[in-house]
């Protein structure tokens, strides 16, 4: 499993089709990592779901977005991001209580027992020893949740500039609620993955990736260059090696990328599916990776029969 997967991821049943209901049409839109599904409802009324994949960090040449785009945000009766804008509101007392939870898990061990002085080097590239002090006493998934953000202020990239920034603001300001892909809890789940040695691991991977001269670095690059180009096979190809399992990878990394990447595909699709059904129109903004690949939601949207 290569380290970015590890680093950066800063992720059922089938869907029942009605016998009356024809499957819904996929298509690509002219717009950068943009989709239509076209399909109908459960009364048999025209029904859509429009998706926008999205990179969670940016700058000034993701905008503006496209006509298409905005019309399809303003044509929308239903919003949906990874998240929800009420667990967008509760994260931060969520994510407050987790970490008091786990300051009591960690049971008075201190991460700087279990890492090397390179390691502790190239922490001290993104925080001074103080800092990181502080973080130390918790379970190790709060200082790599911690390091991941503050890895991005050197990649010339900002969160806020992100596309699912932009149209959660976009959201705030029209006063529309945002759905959610995810609860608040499955993304935690993921923030907060394995026990404490396997948190260590996570950790460590992230600290590694802080070379400035890292392999992972230069695919974050790579990663941008083909979403700005609408490149779907290369970013497909990216994420794929990043996913791919190696010799060395511990005994939890299969479940920990399928927690990330697979299964919520799959949750997503169900969830996708009973939009269709519901109707009206769906604008769903979420990672780009999502919708790419051979795991992707649209693969599993086809499997369980919900487009062609």
């Amino acid at each position: 499993m290569k380290k970015t997967v590890l680093t950066f991821f800063a992720l059922i049943v089938c869907a029942v089709q009605f016998a009356f209901a024809s499957p819904a049409t996929l298509t690509k839109q002219n717009s950068r990592m943009f989709w239509c599904i076209n399909g109908t409802d459960k009364n048999g009324n025209p029904s859509a779901v429009y998706i926008q994949g999205t990179i969670h960090l940016g700058d000034e040449r993701l905008y503006p977005l496209s006509d298409e785009v905005l019309d399809a945000w303003a044509s929308a009766d239903r919003l949906v991001g990874e998240i929800s804008s009420r667990d967008m509101g509760r994260l931060q007392s969520v994510v407050q209580r987790d970490m008091f939870a786990s300051y009591q898990r960690a049971s008075g061990r201190n991460l700087f027992d279990y890492l090397t002085e390179e390691e502790k080097d190239l922490l001290y590239m993104v925080m001074d020893g103080n800092q990181a002090q502080v973080y130390a006493v918790f379970e190790p998934w709060v200082l790599n949740s911690v390091i991941t953000t503050l890895a991005t202020v050197d990649t010339g990239f900002e969160s806020e500039a992100g596309i699912d920034q932009t149209l959660l603001a976009m959201a705030e300001r029209e006063e529309r609620s945002v759905a959610g892909l995810d609860t608040l809890r499955t993304q935690l789940n993921i923030l907060e993955f394995g026990d404490y040695d396997q948190q260590l691991y996570l950790l460590k991977q992230s600290i590694a990736g802080l070379d400035s001269e890292s392999e992972e670095t230069q695919k974050l690059d790579s990663m941008y260059e083909a979403y700005l180009a609408d490149d779907l096979e290369t970013l497909a190809q990216i994420l794929l090696d990043e996913m791919e399992l190696e010799e060395n990878d511990p005994d939890f990394a299969a479940e920990y990328i399928d927690a990330i990447y697979a299964q919520r595909n799959r949750d997503w699709s169900i969830k996708i599916a009973d939009w269709l059904e519901e109707g009206g129109v769906t604008f769903i903004f979420a990672g780009a990776g999502h919708f790419v690949g051979d795991d992707s939601v649209f693969v599993q949207l086809r499997e369980n029969g919900t487009i062609w």
